[in-house]
């Protein structure tokens, strides 16, 4: 038997409360907003797993759990309340309900809410479905970890180093999760990439994708770390989708591991957080090239 938290919540915020629930300890997560629905090609494959009373409602974040706890709900209300006083945008009632569930069918959850992510140079697909055209594309399975590019901040993140060069290029995804970034990049023509995070149901989880992908063992490695501890190799790209905080720390330490002209790009700030983070950088001597907005997540590419 698990447990289903479930939080109503706003476009704008899903992601945060994504986060929290994940941070709370949940095992996966799930996001229903109707808005998703607009962009979906009514003739594609996925539409075939979709209810009609999907369609409809509000905003709802799903965080499963093993089990639940007095100090886990103390934990959820605390963080909720911090959102409804800092968060800028409407983030909504944050109503929380808790249902017990039987074990959840992952592949389910998938085949329902997941949409593939179709950009200018480059797709990510599910493994139930077989892309067509000769795009380069990334192929996940579903997992705990999750990272499927949805969300604004991975998707701006995957814009921006779609963006770059890559063909024969270093590139390491820090807090990669499912490691949708740096995959895509070798699809791109990285000659390597470098995958770290501190989750080891991610990492796990990236294994299985890379095994998917039948990428070369010998043009990735991959390091349950957290940030770059460990990691000396100088780099041509860096990605970092993480959050503010962590990402203004790792500042310093990005630096000395570039290559000269080396690109980073970073995502996951919050709007009321990028003057801040923008801040940091540029007082470690970064020269910013590009920038992304989504509602109230920000992205940024420097070159440094």
């Amino acid at each position: 038997m698990s447990y289903k938290i479930t939080i109503t919540t706003t476009h704008d915020a899903n992601e945060l409360i994504s986060d929290i629930l994940l941070e709370g300890g949940a095992t996966g997560i799930s996001v229903n907003d109707p808005s998703d629905f607009d962009e979906i090609d009514l003739n594609g494959a996925v539409w075939d797993y979709l209810d009609e009373k999907d369609k409809q409602g509000e905003v709802t974040v799903e965080g499963f759990f093993d089990d639940v706890s007095g100090e886990l709900f103390s934990f959820l209300s605390q963080k909720l309340e911090l959102v409804k006083k800092e968060m800028p945008c409407d983030v909504g009632s944050l109503d929380m309900t808790t249902e017990k569930i039987e074990d959840v069918d992952w592949l389910s959850v998938w085949k329902r809410y997941y949409k593939p992510i179709e950009l200018e140079k480059v797709s990510v697909f599910p493994s139930w479905i077989s892309p067509e055209g000769d795009k380069p594309y990334v192929r996940i399975e579903p997992g705990a970890a999750f990272g499927t590019g949805e969300h604004q901040s991975t998707k701006m993140c995957l814009t921006l180093l779609t963006k770059e060069k890559l063909e024969g290029k270093y590139v390491a995804d820090v807090g990669c999760g499912s490691g949708i970034l740096g995959m895509a990049a070798l699809k791109l023509g990285a000659r390597r990439a470098y995958f770290c995070d501190l989750d080891p149901q991610a990492i796990e989880n990236l294994h299985v994708n890379l095994l998917l992908n039948e990428f070369d063992e010998k043009t990735y490695s991959v390091k349950t770390a957290s940030l770059l501890d460990g990691f000396h190799d100088k780099v041509d790209v860096l990605c970092a989708n993480i959050t503010a905080d962590i990402l203004m720390k790792l500042a310093p330490t990005i630096a000395e591991r570039l290559n000269e002209n080396a690109v980073v790009i970073i995502s996951g700030v919050i709007k009321e957080r990028a003057e801040e983070v923008l801040e940091k950088y540029f007082s470690f001597g970064y020269k910013l090239k590009d920038q992304l907005e989504d509602g109230e997540w920000r992205a940024y590419a420097f070159v440094r």
